[in-house]
C-alpha cells in the first residue's frame, strides 16, 4: 500500500477592504457616507502569509476642502504575500453634503406700486423678524442687502389694510418664519 502526502500550497481568504480619509470637507460641509464596492475581496496566498492578514488597506484619499461628493476607483496595493482574485480596484463613493443652520435677522419692507398712494405703518410696527434656514456656508455669509422684503400697494384700496409682505431670499435659503407675518397699514391717495 501507498502513502500519498497532499500538500496544499495556496489558500483563499476573504478579507474586508479599508481606506483612510485625510482632511475634512470645507467649512459648512460634512461627510455623510463612505461606500466601498466591493467591501470585501478574496486574496490568494500561502497559509503562513494569509493567517496574519485581516484586511486590505487602500491608499488614503484626501478630501481636504471639498464641497462636493467624490466617486473614484482606487487600485488595490501590490503585495508580495498574496494576490487578488478577479479584482484590481475598488470603487469609492464619499458623499459630502452641506450642514444646515438657521439665523434670525430683521428686514424693513420696501414699498412698491406707490406712484399715486402714500402708506403709513401701524404705530407698533418697527421691522419684520425673519428666521431663515440654509446651508451653513451660505447662511453664515448673508448680508442685509441679500434679503428683500416688499409690500406692493398698487392694487390696494385707500384706507386701513392688512398686508402680507413678500420676502425675497437668495437661492437655497428657506424662510422658516416671519413676525409679524401680516402688517396693518393705512393707505392714502396722494394729493397734488
Amino acid at each position: 500500500f501507498f502513502n500519498i502526502e497532499i500538500l496544499k500550497t495556496n489558500y483563499v481568504k476573504t478579507v474586508p477592504v479599508e481606506i483612510d480619509i485625510i482632511g475634512g470637507p470645507s467649512y459648512g460641509y460634512k461627510v455623510s457616507g463612505i461606500d466601498l464596492d466591493p467591501v470585501s475581496i478574496k486574496i490568494n496566498g500561502s497559509i503562513n502569509e494569509l493567517q496574519n492578514i485581516n484586511s486590505v488597506n487602500l491608499n488614503s484619499i484626501n478630501i481636504d476642502g471639498r464641497t462636493s461628493s467624490l466617486l473614484t476607483n482606487v487600485p488595490l496595493p501590490l503585495s508580495d504575500s498574496y494576490t487578488y482574485i478577479d479584482i484590481t480596484d475598488i470603487k469609492i463613493a464619499i458623499t459630502i453634503v452641506p450642514i444646515y443652520g438657521s439665523i434670525r435677522t430683521t428686514a424693513i419692507p420696501q414699498i412698491v406700486g406707490n406712484e399715486d398712494k402714500k402708506l403709513e405703518f401701524d404705530e407698533n410696527f418697527r421691522y419684520i423678524e425673519l428666521t431663515l434656514r440654509g446651508p451653513l456656508d451660505i447662511i453664515s455669509k448673508l448680508q442685509s442687502f441679500d434679503l428683500k422684503s416688499e409690500i406692493d400697494i398698487s392694487s390696494l384700496e385707500v384706507g386701513e389694510q392688512t398686508v402680507r409682505p413678500k420676502i425675497l431670499l437668495p437661492d437655497n435659503i428657506a424662510l422658516v418664519s416671519s413676525e409679524p407675518s401680516e402688517i396693518i397699514v393705512q393707505i392714502y391717495e396722494l394729493t397734488e
